[in-house]
């Protein structure tokens, strides 16, 4: 498993994980939480068993692909040991521009929007990570993809833990975006999967701009600035497993580090037309929002 930097002290060990907890404050279908304990069961790949955001256990079934089992552990238990040590995790992606590179290092001196990293938020099918396989395309360089994990400063500004993050594209959009043959591993849900070449940064960029994306059923790719309470709604849905976020975190936790966000930086929504191919006008507005 390949963990970025800020979680070099995780003990992550290979070993036996418990079916139930013996007390569970939360529950679904395959996850139980406690006070500062996640377990978590994929079927076909392993159990995994998160405590106090320090340590991670891992019992992979027989006969489990340990590259599968590496990449489940970097999804909802990664994010449980974020939530657990007081970060915010955000089912998102994380670009940052060619020249926006060490950007993060301007924090708190007057950054706008066409500095640091851009999040592109948005639920499952969306198109974030095609969105950023286009930036990509275009220089920019990948912090996350799917799971964007946000540290925040003594300042209150937010940062994104890089990783060496893989893009899952579906088949269209690898035909789509000329990338056919660039990948030659599909992961469980049948998306193929593409090295994203890891990021070029040295530290974790400062948060500059959060993209909304969703559909709707016009013509035309919409873009808006939002403000007031339509920032702060426009997110409060898009922690990474909210369910297993909110038995972890005390309170408002959460939703206090949602709030600091939100006050921090512009948020843009780009609503793009459903069932058509759209990306570049996507990533043009996502490079004009970064110059403005």
């Amino acid at each position: 498993m390949l963990l970025p930097d800020l979680f070099a002290d995780l003990d992550v060990r290979v070993g036996p994980v418990p079916r139930v907890l013996s007390d569970p404050v939360g529950r679904g279908v395959l996850w139980q939480t406690g006070p500062g304990v996640l377990l978590l069961e994929v079927p076909d790949v392993a159990r995994f068993l998160v405590e106090d955001g320090r340590s991670m256990t891992i019992e992979p079934w027989d006969g489990a692909d340990p590259r599968v089992v590496a990449r489940f552990a970097g999804m909802t238990p990664l994010a449980a040991v974020a939530w657990q040590r007081g970060m915010l995790a955000l089912h998102a992606a994380a670009v940052v521009g060619p020249s926006g590179a060490g950007a993060g290092a301007a924090a708190g001196a007057g950054m706008d929007a066409g500095a640091g990293a851009a999040l592109l938020c948005g639920e499952s099918a969306v198109g974030k990570s095609v969105l950023a396989a286009a930036l990509l395309d275009r220089g920019w360089s990948v912090l996350a993809d799917d799971l964007a994990i946000l540290a925040f400063d003594e300042g209150g500004r937010a940062h994104v833990v890089p990783a060496a993050p893989e893009l899952r594209l579906w088949p269209d959009a690898l035909e789509q975006l000329g990338l056919a043959g660039r990948s030659a591993e599909q992961d469980l849900s049948g998306r193929w999967i593409v090295p994203a070449g890891g990021s070029s940064e040295a530290s974790a960029p400062e948060v500059a701009t959060v993209w909304v994306l969703s559909t709707h059923a016009g013509d035309d790719l919409e873009v808006k600035g939002l403000d007031g309470a339509d920032r702060f709604r426009s997110v409060t849905h898009l922690a990474y497993n909210t369910q297993i976020a909110a038995t972890l975190l005390d309170g408002g936790a959460g939703l206090r580090s949602v709030s600091r966000l939100m006050r921090a930086v512009p948020v843009r929504r780009a609503r793009r037309p459903r069932g058509v191919w759209s990306v570049e006008a996507l990533a043009d507005a996502v490079q004009r929002g970064r110059e403005r």
